[in-house]
C-alpha cells in the first residue's frame, strides 16, 4: 500500500490519507458511539433489574470469563482467517444480541439469568474480534504512523463516546431504556455496511487452520514469544494487577453515584462524559508530545497519577460532605482517569506493534489481553462481596494506593526502562 504524502503534512491528515484506515476508523467510530448510549442504559437496567451489587459484581466476572478462556484461540483465528470477515461477524452477532436485551427489556421479559447467558455471548463475540484490530493497524498504515494512530484513535473513539454520554440522558427520558439500548443494536450493523468497502491485504491461511495440530503451535509461539520480552511479561503482570485494582470502580460506579454522591442518571452521564473528556485530551497530548518523551516516563508517571486519583475517592462521604462537593471531587477524579489512560496505553501498544511480526500480531495481543484480564473475575467478584463489610469509599482508597506503589516501582525498575 503506497500513499505519497508531502512531510510538510501534519500527523493527523497523513494518517487520514490512507482510506481503508479512515473507514476502519469510521466503522469503529459509529460503534463506540453506540456502545456509550449501551454503557449507560445498560448499567441502569441491570440496577434496576437486580438491585444486587453482588449480582451486579458477579455479572461483571463473567463478561471476563470468555476473554480468558477464547483469548489464545482467538489470537490464532485472526492471524489465520480474514480479518474483514472477523469483524464481521462479530459485528453482527453483537448487534443481533443487543437487539434481542431491548426486545426483552421493553417487553418485561429479561431475566437476571438471561443476563448472564447474553453477556457471554457478547464477550465471546467481542473476543474474536478485539485482537484482529490490534493486527490491522500495521496491515494498513506504515510503521512510522503506529504512536499517531493509537493516541489519534484514542480521542476519535472516546470523543465518539463522548457524544453518545451526553445525549444518552435525554434518549432515556425521551425514548426510555430499551430503545437506548436498541440504538447500540443499530450502530453495529451501520459499521458493518462501512466494513464492506474496506480492503484488506492478508495472509488467508484457513486451511492449515482446521489442524489442531497447527492451532497449537502458533499458541504456542505466541506465549514463547512473550515469555522472551522482558516487559512485554511484566506489563502484561502489571496491568493484570490494576485490572484487579479497578474492578470495585467498575462495578461500583452505579453504586457510588446513587449512595455516596446521592446523584441519578443525569450524574452517572456527567462522570462518564468527563472520563471521555480527559482521554481525548490524553490522547491529544501524548500525540503530541509521544516522540519528545521516553515511553517509560510517560507509562509509569501515568499510573501513578492514575492511582492518586483512585485514591481521592474515599474523600466523598468521609472527609468531604456528600452533595456538590463531592460531585465536584469525583468529577475531577474520573476526569484525571481519563487523561492518564493514553499515557499508560500508548506507548506499550506502539512498542508490541513495532517489535512483533505481523503474522503473529494477533496472537500476541489476544495473549496479552487474556493474562491482564485474569484477575477481573477475581476481582470483581470480591468487589461484590466486601461491600457487605466495608465501605466502597475504603475499597477505592485501598485500591488507589495499590496502583500508587505499582507506578512507583515501575518508575524506578531499569530493565523496563531500557526496554521502553
Amino acid at each position: 500500500m503506497e500513499v505519497s504524502i508531502e512531510k510538510k503534512t501534519g500527523a493527523i491528515r497523513q494518517l487520514m490519507a490512507y482510506k481503508d484506515y479512515r473507514l476502519l476508523l469510521i466503522a469503529n467510530y459509529i460503534s463506540r458511539f453506540g456502545d456509550s448510549v449501551d454503557s449507560i442504559a445498560y448499567s441502569i437496567m441491570v440496577y434496576y433489574l437486580t438491585g444486587s451489587k453482588l449480582l451486579m459484581g458477579t455479572l461483571f466476572a463473567v463478561n471476563s470469563i470468555p476473554n480468558i478462556v477464547f483469548s489464545p484461540f482467538a489470537g490464532v483465528i485472526a492471524d489465520r482467517f480474514d480479518k474483514k470477515k472477523l469483524i464481521i461477524i462479530g459485528y453482527v452477532g453483537r448487534g443481533a444480541i443487543v437487539c434481542i436485551i431491548s426486545a426483552l427489556y421493553f417487553f418485561n421479559l429479561l431475566e437476571p439469568w438471561h443476563l448472564f447467558m447474553f453477556t457471554v455471548m457478547t464477550s465471546t463475540l467481542e473476543t474474536l474480534t478485539s485482537p484482529v484490530f490490534m493486527s490491522l493497524t500495521p496491515m494498513l498504515l506504515p510503521k512510522s504512523m503506529y504512536l499517531t494512530a493509537n493516541s489519534f484513535s484514542t480521542s476519535a473513539y472516546r470523543f465518539a463516546e463522548l457524544v453518545g454520554l451526553a445525549v444518552t440522558p435525554v434518549i432515556i427520558s425521551l425514548i426510555g431504556i430499551s430503545a437506548a439500548i436498541l440504538i447500540d443494536g443499530v450502530t453495529f450493523f451501520l459499521a458493518v455496511f462501512i466494513i464492506l468497502f474496506m480492503k484488506v491485504d492478508t495472509l488467508d491461511k484457513t486451511k492449515e487452520a482446521i489442524n489442531i495440530k497447527a492451532y497449537l503451535t502458533d499458541i504456542k509461539e505466541g506465549f514463547l514469544f512473550i515469555k522472551s520480552s522482558y516487559l512485554i511479561r511484566n506489563v502484561a503482570l502489571l496491568f493484570a494487577i490494576i485490572n484487579f485494582c479497578l474492578a470495585p470502580i467498575n462495578v461500583l460506579m452505579p453504586a457510588l453515584v446513587s449512595e455516596v454522591l446521592k446523584g441519578d442518571a443525569s450524574v452517572l452521564s456527567a462522570l462518564s462524559i468527563v472520563l471521555v473528556l480527559g482521554m481525548i485530551i490524553g490522547g491529544l497530548v501524548v500525540g503530541q508530545i509521544g516522540n519528545r518523551y521516553r515511553k517509560h516516563s510517560m507509562m509509569s508517571l501515568g499510573i501513578i497519577l492514575f492511582g492518586l486519583s483512585y485514591f481521592l475517592l474515599y474523600l466523598p462521604g468521609n472527609l468531604i460532605p456528600q452533595g456538590i462537593y463531592s460531585t465536584a471531587l469525583a468529577t475531577f477524579v474520573f476526569f484525571a482517569f481519563g487523561f492518564m489512560i493514553p499515557f499508560i496505553n500508548s506507548p506499550i501498544m506502539t512498542y508490541v506493534m513495532s517489535n512483533t511480526d505481523k503474522s503473529m500480531l494477533g496472537r500476541i495481543g489476544a495473549l496479552i489481553a487474556m493474562i491482564t484480564c485474569c484477575s477481573t473475575p477475581l476481582g470483581a467478584a470480591i468487589t461484590g462481596a466486601i461491600t457487605e463489610t466495608l465501605p466502597m469509599t475504603t475499597i477505592f482508597a485501598i485500591m488507589g494506593g495499590i496502583i500508587t506503589l505499582l507506578g512507583i516501582r515501575v518508575l524506578f525498575n531499569r530493565r523496563i526502562k531500557d526496554a521502553v
